[in-house]
């Protein structure tokens, strides 16, 4: 067999034998000599070692049901539950396989919205995608597409049923956050709305004589 060069050879021939005697992954061997799993499999191939391939028996280094539910309760992407956990995509994709979770198309345009309840309730509410996307910090379009990707049913643009009024907490509210000197965009998205239903406001108690 060709171990390599002579100053690796017995850290070779010690990894083949222990793959050669006991059941154990390419990652085990190579996280106990300090090397890569690719080094691992370049090492084994060299030697013309048959590789063995997992089995369902086999005891899994992650949590499918934990990676599946995490899935399942977020609108998270699977690039980001698998950097969350540590894992591949692919064990992802398995993991939701296996729990028969289906992949929700354009998740990753709206990874944005952490709350997913929230923004539903926000809109049945009457809240404009404008003012969800702005309490999320994400576009007005994004924010239509989450919902309708819930089965929400999508209101008509320019509804005036949808307008929702002025409370005077929120006037209260707004006013104080304006004088300690926030932006009428972190205003809206503190409140629910969007930047210029806050402008808009402004401007009306201005006309009303109203100090701001």
């Amino acid at each position: 067999m060709n171990y390599g060069t002579p100053a690796k050879t017995d850290r070779n021939a010690a990894l083949i034998r222990i793959y050669l005697k006991a059941p154990t992954t390419l990652q085990a061997l190579g996280d106990k000599y300090g090397i890569s799993r690719e080094r691992v499999r370049q090492i084994l191939a060299r030697n013309n070692v048959t590789f063995r391939y997992p089995t369902p028996d086999r005891e899994r280094k992650f949590d499918h049901g934990a990676i599946a539910e995490r899935y399942r309760t977020t609108s998270l992407t699977a690039v980001q539950i698998a950097q969350e956990f540590g894992c591949s995509n692919h064990t992802v994709s398995v993991a939701m396989a296996e729990y028969g979770i289906k992949w929700e198309i354009g998740r990753s345009h709206y990874s944005s919205i952490t709350d997913p309840s929230l923004a539903v309730k926000m809109y049945e509410a009457g809240k404009t995608c404008a003012c969800i996307a702005a309490h999320f910090d994400c576009s007005a379009s994004t924010a239509a597409k989450f919902l309708r990707g819930r089965g929400i049913k999508m209101r008509r643009p320019g509804n005036r049923k949808t307008k929702v009024p002025w409370a005077q907490h929120e006037i209260e509210s707004m006013l104080a956050m304006l004088h300690d000197g926030m932006t009428q965009t972190a205003i809206g998205r503190a409140l629910g709305r969007g930047q210029a239903n806050v402008s808009q406001k402004l401007a009306r108690l201005r006309k009303e004589g109203v100090a701001v």
